[in-house]
């Protein structure tokens, strides 16, 4: 790879999103009309009877964005307008440990946020602490922070970054100063304030609480000086030498790198709940739980039907990246993977129900509802086989 603006690396590069994990809650608790819901402004916990309204029908109104009669494992608990493994908890968001019910004991939601990179995965335990295995060429498995407290994490192709409880970064892996080395490690920002970050191949890029941007490291085609300058976004996804995201008005962005459509095919509309950013196409999930994909899409050597073989149906939650593959899970927490399938990224996709899952270069990870690491695909790094079992 070289540092021109006209190509990269279509090998070795691939994709994170973890930003939108979800998690189930079978609590029946209900309490109060103090909470007004997203925007609210009583600032009271939600209840935990997620059908505030008793329509039968679990709406954006109750918070939960999907219907727990299909299996729900998506909802916006605590109405705080996010779906993240935070709300596995129910009520305080972002805070550790969780303790939903008031008794002074970490409820112990397991396994939270999931990340594959290159040949590498993270996962935090409920106390945010990390767990990583695969390959560790450049310390991306053994230079994790060894503190907790960490709400959001991002795996890259040799990098990670996380988001600690004070909204610091901290980021690790590559930067020995190889030509592998972009800064994408030690240009990521000192200062506080973050709520969610996102490692690409080359570069980073993170939201302020304010929901505006800074990227870092390597600036192929813009992919991080033309980062959006305004507020409001709440979600983002860091290629291989691009970036979308979803502002506030649920509409996509998207920057950087676009020989094969990765910018210029972004679609249109509103309605978009969480993008994930590949090494050469992305996907996002919009309204009804419609997955749609753009990119690499020209029946070349590298089109694997990544952006063509995208399910048509909806109820999807969430969707994942990998290098030239995919995976979405439904309401039901089924999932389905589309794409290069070289390695069984797709075939040796597990059957049950997931509540997240992510995608690397050659390999995926899923955590089941049973709270259980399953991850298939290339294992050369032991990053199939080293999967953690129980938190």
């Amino acid at each position: 790879d070289t540092d021109t603006d006209t190509d990269t690396d279509t090998d070795t590069d691939t994709d994170t999103d973890t930003d939108t994990d979800t998690d189930t809650d079978t609590d029946t608790d209900t309490d109060t009309d103090t909470d007004t819901g997203p925007g609210g402004e009583t600032g009271e916990p939600v209840p935990v009877d997620l059908d505030v309204d008793d329509d039968g029908v679990l709406v954006d109104e109750d918070c939960d964005d999907t219907d727990s009669a299909l299996g729900a494992i998506a909802f916006d608990a605590d109405c705080d307008g996010s779906l993240t493994a935070d709300d596995c908890d129910d009520m305080d968001s972002g805070m550790f440990p969780f303790d939903s019910d008031g008794d002074g004991t970490d409820d112990a939601c397991g396994w939270r946020m999931l990340v594959s990179g290159g040949a590498h995965s993270c996962v935090t335990n409920s106390a945010g602490a990390h767990t990583c295995w695969g390959s560790d060429t450049y310390g991306q498995v053994s230079d994790r922070p060894a503190s907790e407290g960490f709400s959001a994490t991002s795996a890259g192709w040799l990098h990670n970054c996380a988001v600690d409880s004070a909204g610091e970064l901290a980021c690790w892996g590559v930067d020995d100063g190889s030509i592998y080395d972009t800064h994408q490690v030690t240009g990521a920002p000192t200062d506080g304030g973050y709520v969610l970050a996102s490692s690409g191949d080359y570069h980073g890029c993170a939201i302020s609480t304010a929901g505006s941007f800074v990227c870092w490291g390597r600036d192929m085609s813009g992919a991080v000086s033309s980062a959006p300058t305004g507020v409001g976004y709440s979600d983002l996804s860091a290629g291989g030498a691009h970036t979308c995201a979803i502002d506030v008005s649920d509409t996509l962005e998207c920057w950087g790198w676009n020989a094969h459509g990765q910018i210029s095919n972004t679609p249109s509309g509103t309605g978009f709940t969480s993008v994930s950013a590949g090494q050469l196409h992305s996907c996002a999930v919009g309204l009804e739980g419609g997955v749609q994909c753009w990119g690499l899409d020209d029946g070349s050597a590298s089109d694997f039907g990544q952006v063509t073989d995208t399910p048509t149906d909806t109820g999807f939650t969430e969707v994942s990246v990998g290098g030239h593959h995919n995976c979405a899970i439904q309401t039901n927490g089924t999932k389905q993977c589309w794409g290069w399938d070289l390695y069984g990224q797709v075939s040796g996709s597990p059957s049950g129900t997931f509540r997240s899952v992510s995608g690397g270069l050659y390999h995926t990870c899923a955590i089941a509802t049973d709270g259980s690491i399953t991850c298939w695909g290339r294992d050369d790094d032991g990053q199939v086989s080293d999967a953690p079992t129980a938190e």
